[in-house]
């Protein structure tokens, strides 16, 4: 069994990974109740990648996202 500690972005991002491969795991989170914040998030080409990989990009169609690296900028629809 995998623990992780925390239910940021990392922490449900690794839980989902985990769940898709049939691996059992606990995720242990000190607050009782889970809310957004109104917090932007940015994720690197690589944490792009993963959750393409992951085949949940499907889910953030249709929000403001954006794809940007040194001197390159793409909207994704």
């Amino acid at each position: 069994m995998i623990i992780i500690n925390g239910a940021g972005i990392a922490g449900l991002t690794l839980a989902n990974a985990l769940q898709l491969k049939n691996i059992d795991f606990m995720l242990i989170e000190k607050s009782e109740h889970l809310h957004a914040i109104g917090a932007g998030i940015l994720l690197q080409n690589n944490g792009l990648a993963i959750l393409e990989c992951l085949g949940v990009t499907q889910f953030i169609k249709g929000f403001a996202v954006s794809q940007m690296s040194m001197g390159f900028h793409k909207h994704i629809n």
